[in-house]
């Protein structure tokens, strides 16, 4: 590994970045084996398939067990394995002529007329054997360190794919969380367990031929240690199925935890605004709590193995020696060549046994991440044969023919769509109206094929390219641009066409970067309209046949509603030539479509032209409710409609004089420099030299100082122990042999002899099994006192810094950082622990026994330190590099699964496979560079340990010729310690390493836990408010600014106004006019640079944050709602009666959808992101938390965007009746929700420019409210 010195040498001196990193040879990176692996699995699942479908069809034909992911990746690495294996026998073979030469070297110490030649003959030999088989095992661990890197790569990319193929029926069961956790904990055991799995078939083999030496040094007493050593082996295995047991528990609870993080950190902002903080850490807390106790259990069974695995070399002995000696006192004298030969073989048996436990334990969590992964990849895929799909010029565009479509694959399921049946021709321009949960959106999913067909035969067909625009627009963390072309070349005439027609033309200029302007996760730095104009604009610009637009429009103002309708979607828009299929709320525009579908409770109600649909009583009534409720809302006075369609171009282009930036000026570049002005998410910041030692003291303190220190008195105990039995059997040994040659007696018995190295043996045991419950009870300490601080900080942080901070980079903290903590840095701390006390003893001893040792140590230890020099600040910079590397892969995993449904429509798999691919690789490159300099040091290391044996040897021939020991059991016992050393050196080594490297993860959970967070949530003035606050909801706000973080531009500039309380408000204007902001200022959820704000007469910013929030009630534009039942998701704090609920779902509208649609009523399991309600009945729910509040502060924004005209009727009733006596605050872009308000309040760039009452504004024809009233065809124009 010569070739490696140049990257050490770099990272000795300075911090390794990625560009200097070597790159991946072509066998190992992600395409090379994606092809490899699909090869080998494609036909086998194939195969699995073609067999379910029969059993399914057949109760006699058995159900087909799932293909072995184990027996694919072995014949993907045949040849590596062949190859492997080789070298680990012959490896094996030379460990053994360590033994044959160590008696021969006893020998030659025993007889004092041995010449010294010989002697240093011995020393040469066992160096040269020592050496050889250490280069030998180092190639094997290379081979398989490949091995495994390739296999990590394999799984990581197949799990990637698998996730684009996944059903919504598999979505539901394979949620975020499990999908992370598969890529992060589940794909990483396979790579663990590559370095020993042929440990399955070397233990055996070592194992047996110490046997044979043993029972050629001790004849058949071996038997009886053998005996004992092979009874371990059962319950080594039946300890291996409880603990398997605990782990599929623990698995279960971290794939819990993990989704329900996901899941707060994409709410987060409504979990504050609603002052839930508490109630959902405490079911992050409830459910770590189960994981700790797994694995507490797990941790229980395994001390209890360890510990007599780890007793039982000494219990071999005992047992052996016993039966040695007392079976024929006379002639099986315990002499040096038979007690010290026996010893070593022994402890070589050692350590396969313990690596056969080792392994078990790794094959226990390997099979239950086996299984796992194999349920995995079996789920249930999207049909890729479904749909029918054809590009020619003829026929119609879209055909069902008696579609039946389901979510759950259930024939008799509540929320399937039965008799589908439409024919939509080239060309057209179709309406989806109907109620909220009637079905709309499930049309367009059937069309794209995201639901499952009934039908034996396929339904749907297609003729022609779809681009979809889904009603919650998917935005990707990157730039405008970027998320426009979605992977498509750039065209600048067709590209600016696109940006002027959906408005964002004007906008771009405004941006810090134009339309190089990063995008935040989720797009959250953009407004509702923001999102949903880029979603439109994606595609636009795809250019397809076919668009399936759902619901876009329900986010914009009418200004921008009616310019995209006429310039987009319109008979004169963009796509006036593309099939067009559009969900909407908005009846104006039903004359203007070619067809209108109208859904009901699943089904088509009706279909046909405006012109026939409108002498249809069923359509009719559903028209005449909402114009009549429009025409009750507007005043008198106002006469002679104005028709949409006759509001001209020039009309729009007056109107867009009116227009604001989508976004308020900021100034992002606060942190980062001119040049990335565009960029919003921060960079991950990687600490730099070796891990502070205040580190190691915050996880020391997080396990218990005491705890520690009692863990390592446990361990040097049992070491010193270990060293006092080997003395003992030394002095044993020395007077055997004197006894054999007759030169004098013993003065202590055969049976004191035997009992005392017995006692000494049990108090090892003790003192094993002491420190090993100090470390677990300080393992359980640290995981619950690291993830507990992670979770309350990500509770406390403030807004800004979750809108700069990328989700997949706090989940790799609760992921990944979490099970390294759990798991792996106790284990590396225990083996630590466990060689520094054996490098200890064995130098002192070998020191004590050859003083002129010393001079040679020196310069080993000078030569040790070197390399350490030179290799920790380039391993410990590597795995940094690696932290970093690992964060874009959980968000891009993250970002795809919840945008697999635009991928699919798009066809663009293979561009983010391609992408996911770049960024796999990215990560092993430095993952296998890490594994490599484990191979570097190794070689070097173990060349050291081969040095001290060499010594050892040769300076105790030089002492027994010079007559400086007379003791051959002391040479014995020196040359057999350092036999080990050389293998401890090395495991020390790699254990500090992989300490160092681990503790990292401790680095990163600390830099969250430590982050800024937010003011209090209580303070004592906010304890002095009474609980009915605010009583009145006056709202008094007095040259208020505010601004989203220090640097940037003020959003809001210094605003006054006082709202009465009981005065219900409208808020009007154009996107990024300030009308948010402002709520958010209510909420202080943004801090005022200046001025303040009062509700009844108390300064908000003088109380606590749930003091305030928890008093005021807001209803959201986007509905979150969290994977737990319905009732929780209402009143978390369960603060009110099941009748309240009741109550309150029945105002809300959705009672009847509660009783006769969920089985399980108010019990009824959210699943993630509350996939099984659709968007507007996600936010009849937040209603319906607003109704239980009943707080007399109300703030609406944009509730009822994504509900249909009737249904916001509904809603607006339930207001002025239920909160009759309350303050509230509506954000809206339908205008005819607010003509009924007290007071409108026109918003522009952080100022109020009108306020007053709508009939006031409307006779003002030149006030901006009364242009909105216009477009939304609410006013009448009065005749000249």
């Amino acid at each position: 590994m010569w070739w490696y010195n140049s990257l050490v040498n770099v990272g000795s001196r300075k911090d390794l970045v990625m560009e200097e990193l070597y790159d991946l040879n072509e066998d190992c990176t992600s395409s090379h084996l994606e092809v490899l692996w699909i090869t080998y699995w494609n036909p086998v699942i194939k195969k699995f398939y073609q067999q379910q479908r029969l059993a399914e069809t057949d109760s006699k034909i058995k159900k087909p067990s799932p293909p072995s992911i184990l027996l694919t990746l072995s014949k993907m690495f045949k040849y590596e394995l062949m190859l492997a294996g080789t070298l680990k026998i012959i490896s094996d073979s030379l460990q053994f002529l360590l033994p044959y030469l160590l008696n021969q070297m006893i020998n030659f110490v025993s007889d004092k007329n041995s010449p010294l030649w010989l002697g240093i003959s011995y020393a040469i030999l066992m160096f040269l054997v020592s050496s050889a088989r250490n280069l030998v095992l180092n190639y094997f661990y290379y081979i398989m360190c490949k091995m495994g890197t390739q296999i990590k790569t394999t799984l990581t990319a197949a799990t990637f794919r698998k996730t684009l193929k996944l059903s919504n029926i598999a979505r539901k069961d394979k949620t975020v969380g499990e999908i992370v956790n598969l890529m992060a904990i589940d794909v990483g055991r396979y790579h663990e367990i590559s370095w020993n799995v042929l440990q399955i078939f070397s233990s055996p083999f070592q194992i047996m031929v110490c046997l044979i030496y043993l029972i050629n040094t001790l004849g058949w007493s071996a038997l009886v240690g053998a005996i004992v050593m092979i009874a371990f082996l059962p319950l080594n295995y039946v300890a291996s199925l409880f603990v398997g047991k605990y782990e599929v528990a623990q698995m279960r609870c971290k794939d819990e935890r993990v989704k329900l993080c996901n899941e707060i950190l994409n709410g987060i902002k409504v979990i504050k605004l609603y002052a839930w903080e508490l109630p959902i850490s405490d079911m992050v807390e409830k459910i770590r709590t189960q994981e700790i106790n797994y694995i507490k259990k797990a941790s229980m069974i395994r001390i209890f193995v360890d510990t007599f695995n780890e007793s039982s070399a000494f219990l071999v002995a005992l047992l052996t020696f016993l039966t040695y000696t007392l079976t024929d006192r006379e002639h099986n004298l315990l002499t040096p060549q038979v007690a010290f030969v026996s010893m070593t073989l022994m402890n070589q048996m050692k350590g396969p046994t313990m690596l056969l436990g080792l392994l078990i334990d790794q094959i226990v969590q390997l099979s239950v991440s086996n299984q796992r992964l194999k349920e995995f990849f079996i789920s249930d895929e999207l049909k890729e044969d479904a749909i029918i799909r054809d590009k020619n010029e003829f026929g119609n565009a879209i055909i069902i023919e008696n579609g039946q479509f389901s979510w759950d694959n259930l024939y008799d399921s509540k929320s399937n769509l039965t008799n589908v049946n439409i024919e939509i021709e080239k060309g057209q321009l179709v309406a989806i109206i109907g109620k909220v949960g009637s079905g709309k959106s499930s049309l367009i999913n059937a069309i794209l094929g995201e639901m499952t067909q009934l039908n034996d035969e396929r339904a749907v067909s297609i003729n022609g390219t779809i681009s979809y625009a889904p009603q919650q627009p998917w935005i990707q963390n990157m730039s405008i641009r970027d998320n426009i072309l979605f992977g498509s070349d750039y065209k600048a005439n067709f590209y600016n066409k696109v940006l002027k027609a959906c408005t964002l033309d004007k906008d771009l200029p405004n941006f810090a970067n134009s339309d190089l302007t990063e995008i935040g996760e989720k797009g959250i730095n953009l407004s509702g309209g923001q999102k949903a104009r880029i979603g439109l604009a994606v595609a636009v610009y795809s250019n397809n046949d076919i668009y399936l637009l759902d619901d876009p429009l329900s986010a914009v103002d009418c200004h921008v509603g009616k310019h995209i309708f006429e310039n987009v979607i319109g008979r004169e828009g963009i796509l006036k030539n593309k099939t067009r299929l559009l969900v909407t709320n908005n009846t104006l525009l039903l004359d203007k479509v070619d067809l209108i579908i109208m859904m009901e409770d699943s089904k088509i109600k009706k279909m046909g032209t405006y012109q026939n649909l409108i002498n249809d009583p069923f359509f009719f009534a559903f028209m005449k409710d909402v114009d009549t409720d429009k025409e009750d809302s507007v005043s008198e006075d106002l006469s002679d409609s104005i028709r949409f369609d006759n509001i001209s171009m020039s009309d729009t282009d007056d109107l867009e004089n009116l227009e604001t930036p989508l976004l308020d000026t900021r100034d992002i570049t606060n942190d980062i420099d001119k040049e990335l002005a565009g960029a919003l998410m921060t960079e991950e910041f990687a600490e730099s030299g070796r891990v502070k030692f205040k580190v190691y003291l915050t996880y020391f303190k997080a396990t218990s100082y005491s705890l520690v220190l009692f863990f390592i008195f446990g361990y040097l105990s049992e070491n010193l122990l270990t060293l006092s039995r080997s003395l003992w059997l030394s002095n044993w040994s020395d007077t055997y042999d004197k006894i054999a040659r007759n030169e004098t007696h013993s003065n202590i018995n055969l049976e004191t002899r035997l009992s005392v190295y017995g006692v000494i043996g049990a108090l090892e045991s003790v003192a094993f099994i002491l420190s090993m419950m100090a470390l677990m009870f300080g393992i359980l300490r640290a995981s619950k006192n690291m993830h507990n601080p992670l979770i309350s900080n990500i509770m406390h942080r403030p807004m800004r810094l979750h809108d700069i901070t990328p989700i997949g980079r706090c989940l790799q903290r609760i992921g990944k950082d979490i099970e390294v903590i759990d798991t792996m840095i106790p284990m590396s701390l225990r083996y630590f622990a466990t060689c520094v006390c054996q490098i200890i003893v064995a130098i002192s001893l070998i020191i004590y026994t050859t003083p002129i040792f010393i001079v040679v140590i020196i310069p080993l230890f000078i030569l040790y330190m070197f390399i350490l020099k030179l290799i920790l600040p380039c391993q410990r910079q590597l795995q940094r590099i690696s932290g970093i590397a690992r964060s874009p892969i959980y968000s891009h995993f993250k970002e795809t699964i919840e945008g697999v449904a635009n991928i699919r429509a798009y066809g663009k798999e293979l561009s983010f496979t391609e992408t996911s691919d770049n960024k796999i690789d990215t990560l092993i490159k430095a993952e296998y560079l890490i594994d490599l300099c484990q191979r570097w040091l190794g070689i070097r290391l173990e060349f050291i340990g081969s040095v001290v044996l060499l010594f050892t040897v040769l300076f105790g021939a030089i002492a027994k010729e010079m007559g400086l020991i007379t003791s051959t059991g002391i040479i014995a016992l020196s040359i057999s310690y350092s036999m080990n050393i050389t293998e401890v050196l090395s495991f020390a080594i790699r254990c500090l390493s992989a300490l160092e490297t681990e503790i990292v993860s401790v680095e990163r959970v600390s830099e969250f836990s430590n982050m800024e967070t937010e003011p209090d949530w209580r303070t004592q003035k906010g304890k002095m408010c009474k609980s009915n606050w605010p009583s009145k909801g006056e709202i008094k706000i007095e040259n208020y600014s505010t601004r989203y973080r220090e640097g940037l531009d003020l959003v809001i500039k210094n605003l006054s106004i006082h709202i009465k309380g009981g005065d219900n408000i409208g808020i009007v204007g154009r996107t990024g006019s300030g009308k948010s902001s402002l709520t958010l200022g209510l909420f202080r959820m943004i801090e005022p640079a200046e001025g303040k704000i009062m509700i009844d007469d108390v300064d908000i910013s003088e109380i606590g944050l749930h003091d305030l929030r928890e008093h005021i009630t807001i209803i959201p534009q986007d509905p979150v709602l969290f994977s737990a039942d319905l009732r929780f998701n209402l009143d978390p704090f369960n603060n009110y009666t099941d009748d309240q609920v009741w109550q309150a779902l029945e105002h809300s509208h959705m009672k009847d959808f509660v009783v006769y649609k969920l089985e399980n009523g108010l019990q009824t399991i959210v699943t993630e992101a509350g996939s099984n309600f659709s968007v507007g009945q996600r936010q009849l729910l937040c209603l319906t938390r607003a109704l239980l509040r009943r707080s007399r502060l109300i703030v609406l924004d944009e509730m009822s965007s994504s509900v249909d005209q009737q249904t916001d009727q509904l809603i607006q009733e339930t207001i002025r009746q239920q909160f009759a006596d309350s303050t509230i605050i509506a954000i809206a872009h339908r205008i005819d929700t607010l003509i009924n308000y007290d007071k409108i309040m026109v918003m522009d760039q952080g100022t109020i420019v009108e306020y007053d009452t709508p009939a006031m504004l409307l006779s003002n024809k030149k006030s901006a409210f009364y242009s909105l009233a216009l477009d939304a065809g609410l006013v009448k124009e009065q005749s000249n």
